[in-house]
């Protein structure tokens, strides 16, 4: 019985995903996106039916598992692109710095904004990076790692749905402009949105969601300590 019902976590997961993904496909609407949807559905039924989510990850973790490796999957479109982008790398490369020092700078500003303690700006100031990273980073300053995933999971979601909107306000039409915007503030899933804009801009947004990483590891430290000394 127990084996079934976590056959049955997994699998209904990846159903409702399909089915949130084909909506999306047809109405492109960007509160629908299949992340979205498929979350707050699944959390809706959790909560109605009483299941924790410790027992809903004993069948969902194995979807968990494969974050890593869909994660290196977004490496072939940089892989396609590579020739090209080594002709832009000093425009990218500094995109990619400022991104990362907005990221950083904006969510410790936005802790001092509102009062929080020095815990809860170092849970905050990782929220760019890839989850991975982001939970180490966050552990290493103080924070508190579990709800740093939460920023980043928030921080991913809201950068796939107004990111286009507010690139498009800002005319920014450059497919390297538009990859780097996306990796920089929302790490994986903007990535998987950037991908969808062009190939380009995916391989540019891979680039840039990696590179931040590696940069937040120096920056986060030195930053926020510059900012709460």
């Amino acid at each position: 019985m127990i084996s079934l019902l976590l056959f049955l976590y997994i699998a209904g997961t990846i159903f409702l995903y399909m089915i949130m993904r084909k909506l999306y496909r047809k109405f492109s609407f960007p509160f629908f996106i299949p992340v979205v949807t498929t979350s707050v559905i699944i959390i809706s039924l959790l909560l109605s039916f009483d299941i924790s989510y410790s027992e809903y990850m004993q069948g969902a973790k194995w979807i968990d598992f494969i974050l890593g490796p869909s994660v290196v999957a977004m490496a072939y479109p940089l892989f396609i692109q590579w020739e090209r982008i080594k002709k832009n790398k000093a425009p990218i490369f500094i995109g990619v710095i400022i991104g990362t020092i907005g990221g950083i700078v904006t969510g410790t500003i936005l802790g001092i904004i509102f009062s929080l303690q020095h815990e809860e700006i170092m849970t905050i100031i990782p929220k760019s990076v890839t989850s991975p990273i982001a939970k180490d980073l966050s552990l290493l300053l103080g924070g508190n790692p579990s709800l740093t995933v939460a920023f980043v999971i928030i921080a991913g979601v809201f950068g796939s749905m107004a990111g286009p909107i507010l690139l498009k306000a800002f005319n920014v039409v450059h497919p390297y402009g538009i990859g780097i915007g996306m990796g920089a503030a929302s790490h994986g899933i903007g990535t998987a949105k950037a991908i969808e804009m062009g190939e380009e801009e995916g391989a540019t947004s891979s680039i840039a969601m990696t590179l931040c990483a590696v940069l937040s590891s120096f920056l986060c430290p030195i930053i926020g300590y510059f900012f709460l000394v």
